[in-house]
């Protein structure tokens, strides 16, 4: 999910990923910052679910480590990308927040009697 969403945002600059379980991708065109991030397990997911809190969090809390390139690297890159960006990943996250919480409180009827 993190992979498909960040292989869609990152258009330019490199970012390399690379995960606990040992899986690195790059994305980009390699044109502008040059930044490299080690993922801790467990943080791609919640980094595609809520990426304005988790950003924050993972790099806190040391989910998020940066192996080339520093914070303000980091920075550049997603806001230079997210100056060419048309449809904010936002309003995707919202989406799934709005399937999810119908999911969770359909009522049919044979659980409503």
């Amino acid at each position: 999910m993190l992979h498909s969403m960040l292989r869609r945002f990152v258009r330019v600059g490199r970012l390399k990923v690379s995960e606990a379980g040992g899986r690195t991708v790059t994305y980009g065109d390699g044109t502008g910052p040059q930044v490299s991030v080690h993922f801790a397990k467990g943080w791609g997911l919640r980094l595609a679910l809520n990426p304005d809190l988790a950003l924050g969090e993972a790099y806190m809390e040391r989910g998020l480590i940066i192996e080339e390139g520093d914070l303000w690297d980091l920075m550049e890159l997603i806001g230079l990308n997210l100056d060419q960006y048309r449809d904010p990943p936002k309003l995707v996250m919202r989406l799934l927040t709005y399937t999810g919480r119908l999911t969770q409180q359909w009522n049919d009827r044979s659980a409503a009697r």
